[in-house]
């Protein structure tokens, strides 16, 4: 009885958004691009955030970090398809746009391909 009651585990959700970003950095590198992930949302315990902070994890930060072959810097903030931007990444955001950085906000692994093709920077050619 207990099973029949079980929702979908929660580690099914995390491991599609997980799907969606690799596609996005499997075709980045694919186009010869070089691009990482910042692991900002790691979970970790008190101590070990504390330490992380102090090192310079800074909340709000993009997920993946595009260093274009111009010298430019694109930032891509991954999202869920219905998924809300926070109010400390939307003010990161700001900043690094202000710095004359590039940010994007892919709602899914097809929008962020769309909008980094969008801004003519990388071959559309796949």
């Amino acid at each position: 009885m207990l099973a029949a009651t079980r929702k979908t585990p929660k580690i099914a959700q995390v491991a599609s958004e997980d799907a969606e970003q690799l596609a996005v950095v499997n075709w980045l590198r694919g186009k010869g691009e070089m691009v990482f992930h910042i692991p900002n949302g790691m979970k970790s315990g008190p101590v070990t955030g504390s330490r992380f902070k102090r090192l310079g994890v800074l909340a709000g930060v993009p997920d993946l970090c595009v260093v274009l072959r111009s010298g430019r810097v694109v930032w891509i903030e991954m999202k869920k398809v219905k998924g809300k931007v926070s109010k400390e990444q939307m003010a990161v955001h700001e900043q690094m746009m202000h710095l004359g950085h590039i940010v994007v906000i892919g709602y899914g692994a097809k929008d962020a391909i769309k909008k980094v093709l969008e801004l003519d920077i990388v071959e559309a050619n796949f």
